[in-house]
């Protein structure tokens, strides 16, 4: 049997130590077992690469993952994203494959053009302009820049009715704000406008919008826009994975109705759905009723005792008993029983 554990962070423990202490489980049953560590925008992402791509000596001859730096918003700032720009100007010096900029750590609000200009150099102007842009494109030659947002905002629109100034002045309404006036709605969205103007993209793309406009800076300097999951998803080839496998277990902090669960777990049941394959969930805690999960794709739900601390020790006796009910022969001969990280 080949299981898949798809794992987040849980308590403290990091998504590869949680997956790995579930997979435990089933690869004491003798079962082929792969983890791939996950993580939501904002929420250790950085932590889910360097458990996905550490071990990467021993892949039995697959080829390595990209080279990826992770980078999150230094702060402090006063809604500028120049430390955004600085960090990723840093992050270039070591000649990655990829950069991932985590938008969701940033309380940025001037949709991202302090970060093009830090981005272009000392020698650049106090705005950011279609040259500041081009300079740093060339800056970033052949690294690949990839935006990570949340799931909800990577086609988020910039202006207009669904854009920045509309939803956060309906997230203030909806705080009990006062709604705010159609006249500071139409300044908030010509100063968008004017940003995006001065980027080179006088008709922003869906995603420009994402974590209050940072999206657009990330789009007009030749980058892309990405969940979390999808991201580490696509670096662990987890398409090619989950064809083979035979039961998906996704391994989350908690579940409850509120959120199901979160991007990790929304992104578990779309793996397990297109691959018709079946879902159980090992968690922290479980806040949702057997019918609520049926109707959200997953077959069950197993957590923790009530007051017990997550720990590798806890998730491992508790997946040895979801494992123990979640086991069947499928006929494999080709796999080896233990768990592999490196997922090829």
């Amino acid at each position: 049997m080949r299981v898949l554990v798809l794992s987040e962070a849980v308590g403290d423990l990091s998504p590869g130590t949680s997956g790995a202490a579930v997979a435990r489980g089933w690869a004491a049953l003798g079962h082929q077992v792969a983890v791939v560590p996950l993580a939501a925008a904002g929420a250790g992402v950085a932590a889910a690469v360097a458990d996905l791509t550490g071990g990467q000596g021993d892949r039995r001859g697959a080829p390595a993952p990209a080279d990826v730096v992770v980078v999150g918003d230094p702060g402090p700032h006063d809604g500028s994203s120049a430390g955004l720009g600085g960090a990723l100007a840093v992050a270039l010096a070591t000649g990655p494959d990829e950069i991932w900029l985590d938008l969701a750590t940033s309380a940025a609000t001037d949709a991202g053009e302090e970060l093009v200009v830090r981005l272009a150099g000392p020698d650049a102007g106090s705005a950011a302009d279609p040259a500041l842009v081009a300079a740093g494109r060339v800056r970033l030659g052949r690294t690949r820049l990839v935006g990570v947002v949340p799931q909800a905002e990577t086609g988020a629109e910039l202006t207009g009715l669904r854009g920045v100034a509309s939803l956060a002045a309906a997230t203030e309404r909806a705080a009990g704000g006062a709604p705010a006036p159609i006249a500071e709605l139409l300044r908030r969205d010509t100063a968008l406008a004017l940003v995006a103007t001065r980027l080179g993209l006088e008709d922003p793309p869906r995603g420009a919008g994402a974590v209050r406009g940072l999206g657009l800076a990330v789009l007009a300097l030749g980058g892309q826009l990405t969940s979390a999951p999808a991201a580490l998803g696509s670096l662990a080839r987890v398409g090619r994975t989950v064809e083979s496998a035979d039961l998906l277990v996704v391994v989350a902090d908690a579940i409850d109705f509120g959120d199901a669960g979160g991007e990790v777990v929304a992104a578990a049941r779309s793996w397990a759905e297109a691959a018709l394959l079946p879902c159980v969930a090992v968690c922290g805690e479980v806040r949702i009723s057997a019918r609520e999960l049926r109707t959200l794709g997953i077959e069950a739900a197993y957590g923790l005792p009530a007051g017990a601390s997550p720990s590798e020790e806890s998730l491992a006796v508790l997946a040895q008993r979801v494992a123990a009910t979640w086991s069947w022969p499928s006929g494999n001969r080709r796999g080896r029983a233990g768990v592999d990280a490196n997922v090829d």
